[in-house]
């Protein structure tokens, strides 16, 4: 059982900034979060974007700022409970919050802060029998570990959705020495899967650069 003095739900910047409040108060924190690294949607989504509204900084980009507030929380030392989901809250006899994650973690504190934004990410599945037999074994949502994908083929479904592009940008950045990535498109509007392919993946400015370095 993990115990601390404050247990944040969300390690995105609103949570990792708690953590330097309640550190001038001499109190410790741990951050639970579904993604497998802190920084939310800041270091997952977009990490290169610039972002315009945080106090001091008329421009930064994303994951940068991650790297500031990480930085910031480093002197009082969080705890992290990473790659996993907030599943349940009680409280026991001496009145304190228990919280267990989806893979079975038990955190306990006096002080719960829910930094969650709009929730966790939580994948939409495609309806195919005995998917979550092979789920964490080659089927993944998520980006957990770019040495994972070493040596393998990677297919990618939806690939011209808005969270595709971001998952096979962060593969061609992030995982070094995959041996190819497959895409699966669709005709779909009149269009063609090769005009689609042109027009949403090799149109696109962010992987155009990737594509030609």
């Amino acid at each position: 059982m993990i115990q601390t003095d404050i247990l944040i739900i969300g390690a995105g910047p609103c949570g990792l900034f708690t953590v330097f409040e309640a550190g001038l108060l001499k109190l410790r924190c741990h951050l639970i979060d579904a993604l497998p690294q802190p920084g939310g949607q800041c270091a997952e989504i977009y990490p290169k974007k610039p972002i315009y509204d945080i106090p001091a900084y008329p421009s930064i980009l994303a994951g940068e700022l991650v790297d500031r507030l990480m930085e910031q929380a480093e002197p009082f030392q969080p705890g992290f409970t990473l790659g996993e989901r907030a599943e349940t809250i009680e409280k026991d006899d001496e009145d304190q919050f228990i919280v267990t994650t989806n893979r079975g973690t038990v955190h306990r504190a006096p002080i719960i802060a829910i930094a969650g934004g709009l929730g966790c990410f939580e994948p939409r599945k495609p309806p195919i029998a005995n998917l979550s037999d092979y789920e964490d074994q080659g089927v993944e949502y998520i980006i957990k570990d770019p040495e994972f994908y070493r040596d393998k083929s990677i297919l990618i479904t939806g690939c011209t959705g808005f969270l595709a592009k971001i998952v096979l940008e962060k593969m061609i950045r992030d995982c070094q020495g995959f041996k190819k990535i497959y895409v699966m498109i669709r005709a779909k509007r009149g269009q063609t899967c090769k005009a689609r392919l042109e027009r949403d993946i090799f149109g696109s400015p962010i992987l155009r650069q990737l594509f030609e370095r």
